[in-house]
């Protein structure tokens, strides 16, 4: 069979994560007790278990299958993961390879009690209800990509898939940060700078964005232009400067560089776990939670046309992958009401779920979110996120009654 034909599990029964981690040359060794490749791990709590099928942070709760590690070591969304595991496999079976069959999914330490389930909205203390008054389903499925009747779009059956992200540089090979299993220091980010007119413009129209939004989030500190890898980028950052997210203002992708995938987007800093924005947003009553830089942007131009600048904050979380908050960032979110605006893909789904559960437990007032399943773009290309939303085709608008009327909380 052909590498670029093998599926998942033929890819996990031919590749184990000690063959990952040996070509990928993380730092450290793999084992039943070992210090994580991914992070400063002093004392070791990293494992490979399960005929070094499985892995499992404890400190951090990540874990899953070798393909979850290989997103996880090149922080590459799942196609980017695929692809590469498919290159390695080159239709031969590596040394210790064995039977597979074992599903995929990223495991996280998080009650039953507390999940996400359809058509119920989960409430500060993490129970859940209906119009019933009956408990849901323990199960939750994936929402349903029709659903004419819905006037709100605000859903809360989030399904668990996959994890993907536009990309979190790890530096983490022996060469950068040596063979004693700590990772070397994140990349400096490049220095910010107000964008010109010339390139305020050519976002504006590339993104939908009007320039009165781009002007009011630089004034903010949360948009700056600099020269990436020679490309001129437009960065989406933490006013604090904890993490910055940069994208191509011509709107190609960043070129595969090494053993690192094409992507759409580089992050610099090391807050990846923080919400952009938070520390201003949490001074309102209401969060707007967003995936990525141009989602957060575009949440910004929504709440700024309903006219609720002054009761809705919009933070962002860069990158699906990031499903666990800094623990400093939780405390901000408690008694608010927040809607998660995720992108209506299985990553993102799942993401969802995850920060949902982390501020039920936070003390969140009101945790719920909205479904962009449906929606089309005016070049007639599918949507799925809030960025995509600004550029909805009228037909579409027309169709879906929950995209008619307002969205923020």
């Amino acid at each position: 069979m052909k590498a670029d034909a093998l599926s998942i599990e033929e890819i996990k029964a031919r590749l184990t994560i000690p063959d990952v981690w040996r070509i990928l040359q993380l730092p450290g060794a793999p084992g039943k007790s070992c210090a994580s490749p991914f992070r400063p791990d002093k004392k070791p709590s990293f494992s490979v278990f399960d005929d070094e099928r499985r892995f499992r942070d404890h400190a951090t709760g990540e874990g899953g299958t070798v393909i979850d590690f290989i997103q996880l070591a090149l922080n590459a969304p799942l196609d980017g993961a695929l692809k590469w595991a498919r290159q390695q496999c080159g239709g031969a079976v590596p040394l210790g390879a064995s039977d597979a069959g074992r599903p995929t999914g990223i495991k996280r330490n998080i009650s039953e009690q507390s999940r996400l389930t359809p058509g119920y909205t989960v409430c500060c203390d993490g129970a859940a209800s209906g119009a019933s008054g009956q408990p849901p389903n323990a199960k939750a499925e994936r929402p349903a990509a029709a659903d004419s009747g819905n006037s709100t779009g605000i859903k809360s059956n989030i399904s668990e898939q996959s994890r993907s992200t536009p990309g979190y540089t790890v530096c983490c090979h022996n060469a950068a940060g040596g063979g004693d299993g700590q990772m070397k220091k994140p990349k400096p980010p490049p220095k910010l700078r107000p964008g010109t007119e010339a390139e305020l413009e050519d976002l504006s129209e590339r993104r939908g964005f009007t320039l009165t939004t781009l002007h009011e989030a630089q004034a903010r500190g949360l948009l700056g232009f600099a020269k990436v890898f020679g490309k001129v980028a437009w960065c989406v950052s933490d006013p604090s400067g904890r993490i910055m997210e940069a994208r191509r203002l011509d709107g190609e992708p960043w070129e595969a560089f090494g053993k690192m995938p094409a992507r759409k987007c580089h992050a610099f800093g090391h807050g990846k776990t923080w919400p952009v924005n938070l520390d201003a947003a949490a001074k309102l009553s209401k969060l707007a939670l967003c995936e990525g830089g141009p989602d957060l942007l575009a949440a910004l131009e929504i709440v700024r046309r309903e006219g609720k600048a002054e009761s809705v904050g919009v933070v962002a979380m860069l990158g699906a992958a990031n499903t666990r908050f800094d623990e400093a960032a939780l405390p901000l979110f408690r008694g608010k009401m927040v809607r998660i605006f995720c992108h209506a893909d299985e990553a993102g789904q799942k993401a969802a779920k995850a920060w949902a559960r982390a501020l039920v437990d936070a003390g969140a007032g009101r945790v719920d979110a909205f479904d962009l399943c449906g929606l089309a773009r005016l070049d007639g290309q599918p949507g799925k996120d809030v960025n995509d939303l600004l550029n909805i085709a009228p037909e579409c608008r027309a169709q879906w009654l929950k995209f008619q009327g307002e969205v923020m909380p």
